[in-house]
């Protein structure tokens, strides 16, 4: 689930920052895609409209956000971005 939008996440910042660096400026620890200040955008960016502004993106379609139809897997799509990026955090560990 989300493996395509994650995708296309990913792809939109690796264009944007030139690579990969983004990444270590992620704290995965506390990465809660629910909350604006710490989702991935939030972090990056300030906020995740700040980021969805500055990306010209939607979010959705880059797994930054949920569409109604399902927007209780928010646990499914942090771990689909964790997952995408090899990323293992204290909680995973």
């Amino acid at each position: 689930m989300f493996k395509k939008e994650v995708q296309a996440g990913i792809a939109v910042l690796d264009k944007h920052y030139g690579g990969r660096g983004w990444v270590q400026q992620v704290n995965w620890d506390v990465l809660d895609m629910r909350f604006s200040d710490k989702c991935i955008l939030g972090q990056l960016f300030g906020g995740y409209w700040d980021g969805a502004d500055s990306l010209n993106i939607d979010g959705s379609s880059c797994g930054f956000d949920l569409t109604t139809k399902h927007f209780d897997c928010w646990n499914a799509l942090e771990a689909a971005w964790k997952s995408a990026l090899g990323i293992k955090t204290e909680e995973s560990k």
